[in-house]
């Protein structure tokens, strides 16, 4: 059964069996509603990662399965749409990067990030400053017009679980990883070209934090 539930806590809608596929649910992500996409899918649409690789494109408004993408070959980790809704990026445990034009179920772009052995957890976008962040137990920073790999960010010995930038400020973003007590702080905008970049900040938790809402931070040194 998915649920799509309102800020507010109010069930929106509900789709029981939609996927008649014997495979759990890794990763969810909806684009949200948005009046650019096509009359069709005005309501929005919900992208879902699954463990065998596969990803379901859902129309919210019918609950209807518009397309089945294939191009995995492991669990999907985390997905996300651009902000213009024509492509979906997905990143899997088969250390895959894919782009997808999700409306016409074509792979646009599959890339590996270069020496990277380690399954991928985690993705990020910041299309202002054409940065891609990709994380296993590193962050690796893409440009995302050229797809080359600028930097690697270290500082976490776990899978990473968490990775966002920061909405009030896009050149800082912050990680967190499994069974590890801290959120590090990053800064994209200083010394790029640096093969690998360290922490500019780090935020001891109590226990491992499993989600962050993130509104305004300032960063103490740099």
């Amino acid at each position: 059964t998915l649920r799509l539930w309102s800020k507010t806590g109010e069930l929106i809608c509900q789709y029981t069996n939609i996927l008649k596929l014997n495979t759990p649910i890794i990763s969810i992500q909806y684009s949200g509603m948005n009046k650019s996409m096509n009359k069709k899918y005005r309501q929005g649409i919900i992208a879902l990662g699954t463990l065998n690789g596969l990803v379901a494109i859902i129309d919210v408004s019918t609950g209807d399965l518009i397309h089945l993408l294939q191009g995995h070959t492991s669990q999907i980790n985390d997905m996300l749409f651009t902000s213009n809704y024509t492509f979906l990026y997905t990143v899997s445990s088969d250390q895959q990067i894919i782009i997808w034009d999700w409306k016409n179920n074509v792979i646009y772009k599959k890339f590996k990030i270069p020496n990277n052995n380690a399954p991928l957890y985690k993705i990020a976008l910041n299309e202002t400053n054409n940065i891609l962040l990709i994380a296993s137990n590193l962050i690796y920073a893409l440009n995302i017009q050229t797809f080359e790999l600028m930097t690697t960010y270290t500082g976490h010995n776990a899978n990473i679980k968490i990775l966002n930038f920061f909405h009030h400020n896009k050149s800082l973003f912050y990680s967190a990883a499994e069974n590890d007590k801290y959120i590090n702080i990053w800064q994209t905008n200083v010394q790029m070209n640096k093969k690998v970049q360290s922490p500019i900040d780090t935020l001891v938790c109590h226990s491992t934090p499993l989600f962050i809402s993130n509104k305004h931070y300032t960063p103490q040194h740099t």
